[in-house]
């Protein structure tokens, strides 16, 4: 052997070895790959599509989400008007998913964040900004006093059992500025149809409120009652109305989608008794909204 060979003898062999064990190698690779396969996305549920569920892109992996909406709506001048008015609506969401997978949302004139108690069963915390009412606003306001704009907060808990989902929802008035509290309890239904495509919603909610906010939605002053012509009404804490709204949405991919809605309004017996839905209004509101989201 001449003295290259005796030099290369040890590493040849020590390769040689290594190459014996590589098959055996690889063989305990593909069983710890397949003892510990990657952990499956958990299945996109109704409600994770809808933007108005607390449980809106609960499924999705990510950290950060963005819609944009251009949109339009046909709807009450006031509670209990039979006058319509159209208005652009255009919208921004915002999400983030903290490390704990609790969801944040931010729009124009809400905040919004979600903690999931179980898969099924969520708790939500809402701060919004609430429009008050000008005497611009309708014929009928003339001569009345003026609402002013407020922030309610609206902590609501939340069940869901396949399609199906529960809600109960508390919304005091944070400023004082006349909204008093209002309370709401209801039941949705969500369905995807056509591979995910169509995304259909309806829901039917009671509200109830106290004399606060009865009073300023629905009351006549004296002094008003002077200014106006009409008579003097003070309702008290009551059921305040019965609402059942519609929403079908068409995803044309995985980020456009063209939607539209519908919700019927019932005032009940104290709020319609007021002379604004009595004498000048309707105790059945119906608006309609259309509209194009953008998602990433």
């Amino acid at each position: 052997m001449t003295r290259t060979n005796r030099a290369l003898g040890p590493w040849l062999l020590l390769v040689a070895c290594s190459c014996a064990h590589l098959p055996e190698a690889a063989a305990d690779s593909a069983a710890a790959t397949r003892q510990e396969p990657a952990a499956a996305a958990p299945p996109i549920r109704p409600q994770d599509r809808n933007p108005q569920s607390p449980w809106y892109r609960a499924a999705d992996r990510g950290r950060w989400y963005f819609d944009f909406i251009a949109g339009a709506e046909y709807e009450a001048d006031y509670p209990g008007s039979d006058d319509n008015e159209l208005e652009l609506d255009p919208n921004i969401r915002v999400m983030f998913k903290d490390p704990w997978s609790n969801r944040h949302l931010l729009s124009i004139g809400e905040w919004r964040s979600t903690f999931d108690l179980t898969d099924d069963l969520a708790f939500s915390v809402n701060v919004e900004y609430e429009q008050g009412r000008d005497a611009d606003d309708n014929p009928a306001l003339r001569g009345l006093d003026e609402i002013e704009d407020t922030v309610e907060l609206a902590p609501s808990l939340h069940y869901r059992i396949g399609d199906f989902s529960f809600a109960a929802v508390a919304q005091p008035d944070l400023l004082n500025r006349g909204k008093g509290f209002v309370w709401f309890v209801g039941a949705g239904y969500d369905k995807l149809l056509f591979d995910d495509r169509l995304r259909l919603a309806t829901s039917l909610d009671l509200s109830g409120a106290d004399s606060t906010h009865m009073r300023t939605e629905f009351g006549i002053t004296g002094a008003e009652a002077g200014r106006t012509g009409n008579r003097a009404y003070r309702p008290d804490a009551a059921l305040k109305s019965l609402s059942w709204a519609t929403t079908a949405e068409y995803f044309f991919t995985d980020r456009w989608s063209l939607f539209a809605g519908s919700e019927v309004e019932h005032y009940l017996k104290e709020a319609a008794d007021s002379p604004l839905i009595a004498d000048q209004g309707s105790d059945w509101n119906v608006g309609f909204g259309l509209g194009m989201r953008y998602s990433f």
